[in-house]
């Protein structure tokens, strides 16, 4: 007989089947070989379990810290991507204490940057959203 009811057999006892991953991390993650949780890819060691580790043919190779300013100083850059790399940025700040490291390289600063030209250049349309210093100034 064939073996394709193997895998099935293994699904049907509960068994996993370490011959097929559940479903691969997108492009820019690693899937923890532990507990299965997509990491970023410039965490090292896995966020959730913390045992896991970034396969080494995973090596970050780029700076992070360049992705993020590509994407927050590109003004063509979409409101869903900014929401979904500034969540990436909140793991990747996460992800220095985690590590032991500091934030605060030269590459890292210019995230802000990027960050405080693009919020500077934003219109202040949205409701509720503060006035800008100036005007709330009381003369003397």
């Amino acid at each position: 007989g064939a073996r394709p009811a193997a895998a099935g057999d293994a699904a049907a006892s509960g068994a996993p089947d370490d011959d097929a991953p559940a479903e691969p991390p997108p492009e820019n993650m690693w899937c923890c070989d532990v507990c299965t949780y997509h990491n970023a890819m410039f965490s090292s060691r896995c966020v959730i379990c913390t045992r896991g580790q970034r396969p080494e043919h995973l090596t970050g190779e780029a700076d992070p810290a360049a992705e993020f300013v590509r994407v927050f100083a590109d003004d063509a850059t979409s409101n869903p991507s900014l929401e979904a790399k500034l969540q990436e940025l909140c793991t990747f700040l996460l992800a220095f204490e985690e590590r032991g490291e500091v934030f605060g390289r030269r590459s890292d600063r210019k995230i802000f940057e990027a960050l405080a030209a693009r919020l500077s250049a934003a219109p202040r349309e949205l409701e509720g959203a503060p006035a800008a210093p100036k005007e709330k100034e009381k003369e003397k």
